[in-house]
């Protein structure tokens, strides 16, 4: 029987809203599946729909499953994670649908009322029906029963997979994160998908005379996780936020990942980082081309705190800079071609947060799937570091952590961490990482050094005693209030320590790699003959001369053969040009071959200069990357934003 609805109901109007988006055969979807009349202008057939909730022709029950169903990929940041070894139980509970049902009850039994959270004016009443009211109503249970009959006949006729719905509730604005539906899919593989809805809060900016100001304004959100049965592969799905909303998309996806640990008990996935996909997808042209193709169409990565970018693909000068350097891959953004004619699909990869965002919404959920598991297939960076190769193996689920710690640390100057900027620059649970230093600390305790000092409250900066920066070696041996000398003014303050103490991992560069280069091997004889700062000043200067030895010796040869060449070829005019180019190519990379690292930074200087490619394109700017200098507690991390510079903390 159709049930009326009030023209200035919220729920309707923000479906509207939804609606004033939608192409014509979006819309005509809606009136098809209500088995209503088509036909008319766009316009029309918008009135139409509103015309139809308010006459309760089509519910809003119906309305916004249809507009959930048509959001479900894109316009989201997607976070990808892979099944650890001990994930394979829970996949086959999962499959099963009594265990399912089991997981389901055990979890509404746990679940906090409904009215824990929310604010009062933006309440909706019809939203208070628990999860266990939910499951245990013969009603609802006859009324699904229904629906999925009707669903799999549909199905049948149109010749596709059914979809199997085991809770599937009309949630509107919850005044806290509710489970709204649980779909089991065969197609195109089978996949479990837990739909989420929650009330997100955000502050729009709204004009009055003289200026603006802000209105706190509700968004109901649909929110996903999708389970690949058959793999164990999973997704997290968030809708993209408005600006200035009250929780960050770091706190949504801690949000979600708490919400999951308690509904499937554990939550035993790793994170597929994103960083070693940016940059295999700048070196390769081949994973670039597999379908489906990527175009890239911009790109940023941070080479030892100088942010570099780019444009289109990067062409055969970008890819030697790239080859020979150290660098960290911070966004890639490009459009994905799934078949030839075929839909495009924009894309972008953050290595800071690991996300892979659409933009857009998109008709065809299975191109993003494509796309989600071509990045998801790419190989993962290797660790470098052996402490930290041998801790992977024995902590799984610690390899997303412990590789930020190998990038943060290999071929880099800087050698120390502060645990709690690492865990905020990285986006990594500031619990894990500080038991990850605290576990790398314990594995080589000569490699890795863990020690802990108080911040100044008044200056931020860390607490000083007779000039030196007071470290402890245990949170244990930090007193409960400390003295504090300060230079400008001239005076000193005592501070209680509590909440002001801080972990910082310093890591002692060891014989890890089994290298046989020339400048590491140099390294570690003086670093066994002489302290290490004064081992460190020896070594520079060895490590310049070594350097333009060695240079000079590959152009000498080099430039010899492409001369004979001209000589025997003198019609060919390119030759000595190209000749010249070459040298400058394949000496560059000879010498950093044979010496190793530490003259990467020089060989990718002077080939810029020689060569007089622009910043914009190589990004090697004259600006200073920073160092381990007392004064500095800064460390190299995957920066917020290619374009806002390095991140450095605060100065002692």
């Amino acid at each position: 029987m159709p049930v009326p609805v009030d023209p200035n109901d919220e729920a309707l109007i923000e479906a509207l809203e939804h609606f004033s988006s939608y192409s014509q055969p979006e819309l005509e979807g809606l009136f098809r599946e209500q088995e209503l009349q088509i036909g008319g202008l766009i316009q029309e057939q918008r009135q139409r729909i509103r015309e139809s909730i308010v006459s309760g022709a089509i519910s809003l029950r119906d309305t916004w499953d249809y507009i959930d169903r048509r959001e479900e990929s894109g316009q989201q940041q997607i976070f990808l994670y892979r099944p650890a070894n001990d994930a394979a139980e829970l996949l086959d509970q999962l499959g099963d649908r009594a265990h399912l049902d089991s997981y389901l009850m055990e979890y509404a039994k746990v679940r906090p009322p409904v009215e824990q959270e929310g604010e009062a004016q933006f309440e909706r009443l019809h939203d208070s029906q628990t999860l266990t009211e939910y499951l245990e109503s013969p009603e609802e249970r006859q009324a699904l029963a229904n629906q999925n009959e009707t669903r799999r006949i549909k199905a049948l006729e149109n010749g596709e997979s059914p979809e199997v719905r085991v809770v599937d509730r009309y949630l509107y604005r919850p005044r806290s994160l509710e489970l709204a539906g649980v779909h089991i899919r065969s197609a195109p593989f089978q996949h479990l998908l837990l739909k989420f809805i929650e009330t997100r809060y955000w502050e729009s900016q709204v004009a009055m005379d003289g200026g603006f100001r802000y209105e706190k304004r509700p968004e109901r959100s649909a929110n996903y996780f999708r389970l690949n049965l058959d793999n164990g592969s999973a997704e997290i799905r968030l809708r993209n936020l408005h600006p200035r909303p009250r929780l960050s998309l770091r706190q949504e996806l801690d949000l979600y990942i708490a919400e999951l640990r308690v509904l499937l008990g554990d939550f035993p996935f790793i994170g597929v980082l994103v960083e070693p996909v940016i940059r295999r997808l700048l070196l390769s042209r081949r994973a670039r081309l597999s379908s489906p193709e990527l175009t890239v169409t911009d790109w940023g990565v941070d080479f030892v705190g100088e942010p570099l970018k780019g444009g289109i693909n990067p062409g055969f000068v970008n890819k030697v800079f790239l080859a020979f350097s150290s660098y960290t891959g911070v966004r890639l953004t490009g459009n994905w071609t799934v078949r030839q004619g075929g839909p495009v699909v924009r894309a972008k990869l953050d290595g800071r947060s690991n996300a892979l965002g659409i933009p857009k919404r998109r008709d065809d959920g299975d191109a993003v799937t494509l796309i989600i598991q071509k990045v998801a297939g790419q190989k993962q960076r290797k660790l470098q570091i052996k402490p930290i190769r041998q801790l992977a193996k024995k902590h799984e689920r610690w390899r997303p952590t412990l590789a930020k710690y190998d990038l943060l640390f290999h071929d880099s100057k800087k050698r120390r961490v502060t645990i709690t900027k690492m865990a905020e620059k990285t986006w990594t649970p500031p619990q894990e990482a500080r038991d990850v230093a605290e576990a790398l600390a314990a594995e080589d305790p000569a490699a890795f050094d863990l020690t802990f000092y108080v911040r100044c409250p008044a200056s931020g900066r860390r607490v000083r005693q007779g000039g030196q920066a007071i470290r402890f070696p245990s949170p244990g041996a930090v007193p409960a209030e400390i003295k504090c000398e300060h230079a400008k003014p001239k005076r000193v303050l005592w501070h209680h320590t509590a909440g002001m103490v801080e972990a910082e991992l310093h890591y002692q560069r060891k014989d890890d790699d089994d290298s046989v280069q020339v400048l590491p091997v140099l390294s570690r004889y003086l670093h066994t003959k002489l302290p290490p700062a004064k081992a460190e000043a020896t070594f520079l200067p060895i490590a310049l001369l070594v350097f333009f030895l060695f240079f000079s010796a590959a152009i000498v040869g080099a430039s010899w053969v492409f001369s004979a060449l001209a000589e025997r070829f003198p019609q060919t005019k390119a030759i000595p040009f190209l000749g010249f180019a070459l040298v400058i190519f394949f000496g560059s990379g000879i010498v950093v071959t044979a010496l190793g690292p530490p003259v990467t930074t020089i060989a990718l200087t002077v080939f810029r200069a020689l060569l007089g490619f622009p910043k914009t394109v190589l990004g090697l700017g004259s600006g200073s990357s920073g160092g381990d200098s007392a004064k500095d507690d800064g460390e190299r991390v995957i920066p917020k934003d290619v374009d806002s510079g390095p991140l450095k903390e605060p100065k002692d």
